[in-house]
């Protein structure tokens, strides 16, 4: 068996694997030693290299008599005093483990998932008006509630006014002052080439006349989206009409900003 370096000679670091060969003692007693604190550590290395080159000042394993404290002594007279010191260390303290916690990855998945389905579900619906071929109107008043209450957005189909039939839900545009208003039809007469229109809102007590030439169109509601007609209509230049276009560019813009942010947080 070689002997150890004389003391002056011992580097200040030693890397794990040097110090258990100098001091005759395995790799889990010198780790025992360095948990319980009677020895230093540099961690530095062992990070990135590995637990077999965490450093041991040769300082410390020599106050702790595991290297000698002469050029005289020898390693084998050093070694069973050695093996003493580690098994009442190893009575007296456990060995503390670090405790790793295991990322829940399913649950982030699901999250990912259902959120990026509601994105997707959103820019399809966006579409629906566009395809279909409606005009939008914002209904600011409550005159319609509860089929139509104030706020909503409603969506047109131009229908022949010939089509038109009582109880229908219909939007009239005033030309002269550029206001839509959505109502009921109460009643039609045609009065030559012309249809008599009685309407009134489902709240409204007083009865309107309207004439529609026959060979025109109307505006019928056909649907309605919720709560997005009143922020609308707050936009100068009636952008509500116009939601067909608005809404689909309005998805788009939250679906490329969603994806940058999970892109982002994907790459950290």
């Amino acid at each position: 068996m070689l002997d150890p370096p004389a003391a002056e000679e011992f580097p200040r670091w030693l890397t794990l694997r040097e110090a258990s060969f100098l001091t005759g003692l395995d790799e889990a007693s010198l780790r025992v030693l360095v948990a319980s604190g009677r020895v230093g550590c540099d961690r530095s290395l062992s990070r990135k290299l590995g637990d077999g080159y965490l450093l041991l000042p040769s300082k410390d394993l020599r106050e702790a008599g595991l290297l000698p404290a002469d050029p005289e002594t020898s390693h084998e007279e050093a070694a069973p005093e050695l093996v003493v010191a580690v098994e009442e260390t190893i009575a007296e303290e456990s060995p503390v483990y670090p405790v790793v916690e295991r990322q829940r990855t399913w649950p982030r998945a699901v999250r990912r998932g259902t959120f990026g389905g509601l994105v997707t579900i959103l820019v399809i619906a966006s579409f629906l008006p566009l395809l279909h071929g409606s005009q939008t109107f914002a209904v600011n008043s409550g005159q319609m509630a509860p089929a139509i209450r104030a706020g909503d957005l409603v969506l047109d189909r131009a229908i022949p006014a010939a089509d038109v039939r009582v109880g229908d839900a219909v939007t009239l545009l005033d030309h002269a002052t550029g206001t839509a208003r959505t109502t009921r039809v109460r009643t039609i007469e045609r009065v030559g080439t012309y249809l008599r229109l009685e309407v009134r809102a489902d709240r409204e007590a007083n009865v309107q006349s309207v004439a529609v030439p026959f060979a025109s169109s109307i505006d019928q509601v056909d649907g309605r989206i919720m709560g997005i007609g009143g922020p609308l209509s707050r936009v100068p230049g009636h952008l509500e009409r116009h939601a067909s276009l608005v809404l689909p560019g309005l998805a788009l813009l939250i679906a490329l900003v969603t994806w940058a942010i999970a892109r982002r947080r994907r790459a950290a």
